[in-house]
C-alpha cells in the first residue's frame, strides 16, 4: 500500500509507521520524519532492508547494448558494458578524427580544438618572458609552478636519464633549476630558464639540498 504526504500531516515526525514490505511481506517501521523525507525525494516503494531494495532495482534496470561489443548489460547510466570497451571506443573514435583548422602561425592543419601546431605552441611559450608568465598566472607562485611544469617536460622529452644527479635514486624524481628561477632577471626569456643545461633530475632530499646550497 503506498502512502503520500497528506496521509502524514497528523503525524509527529517521531511516531513509527508500520509497514510491510512489499519483496519478503514481513512488518517493519519508519518514522514520519524519515517517510516525509524519502516522498520528498520521490521514492514511492519502502522497503525493510537493503537487500529487498536491491531486488526492486535490479528488476527496473534496463537491458542495453555495448556501443563497442554489441554484448548486452544492464548498468545505469552507461553505454558500454565494461572500462576496457569505453577505453577501446574512445581509442577508435580518436583515429576518426580529422585536422580542419589551420595553425595561426605556419598554416599546417591541426585538431579543431587547438590553436597551434605542437611546434609552434612550443616555440610560442619558449619566446615568452618570465614577466609575461607572472602577468599570465597573477601571482609568484603559480608562476614558478608553471616554469616548473614547463621545465619537466622538457627534460622528460630530452631522454635524459632517470636518475638523481647525486645519489642515483630513480624511483621519484622532480626537475631541479640549477641556476635558480628567482635569479634570472624578469626580462628573461623562458628558454633561457628552461635550457636544458640548466636542468637536472634530483630526488626530493638532494633536491631540498641543492635549494640550500649544501649540495652543489
Amino acid at each position: 500500500m503506498q502512502i503520500s504526504l497528506t496521509d502524514l500531516e497528523n503525524y509527529k515526525s517521531t511516531v513509527e509507521i508500520p509497514r510491510i514490505c512489499p519483496i519478503c511481506s514481513c512488518s517493519f517501521t519508519r518514522t514520519v520524519k524519515y517517510l516525509r523525507y524519502q516522498l520528498r525525494a520521490g521514492r514511492k516503494i519502502f522497503t525493510c532492508s537493503k537487500k529487498c531494495r536491491d531486488s526492486i532495482r535490479s528488476k527496473e534496470k534496463i537491458t542495453k547494448i555495448c556501443k563497442n561489443c554489441g554484448d548486452e548489460f544492464t548498468k545505469e547510466g552507461n553505454n558500454y558494458c565494461s572500462q576496457k570497451c569505453a577505453n577501446s571506443s574512445q581509442e577508435r573514435m580518436k583515429t576518426y578524427r580529422k585536422k580542419t583548422k589551420i595553425c595561426k602561425t605556419c598554416n599546417d592543419l591541426i585538431y579543431s580544438d587547438r590553436t597551434y601546431c605542437p611546434t609552434c605552441f612550443k616555440n610560442r611559450i619558449d619566446l615568452k618572458r618570465i614577466e609575461d608568465i607572472a602577468t599570465k598566472t597573477g601571482n609568484k607562485c603559480s608562476q614558478h609552478s608553471y616554469l616548473r611544469s614547463l621545465a619537466r617536460q622538457s627534460l622528460k622529452k630530452s631522454g635524459r636519464i632517470f636518475e638523481c644527479q647525486f645519489c642515483k635514486y630513480s624511483k621519484y624524481l622532480e626537475c631541479a633549476h640549477i641556476k635558480p628561477v628567482s635569479s634570472f632577471p624578469m626580462n628573461t626569456l623562458v628558454s633561457v630558464v628552461n635550457n636544458l643545461s640548466n636542468l637536472v633530475w634530483l630526488c626530493p632530499n638532494c633536491h631540498k639540498e641543492h635549494d640550500e646550497s649544501i649540495k652543489t
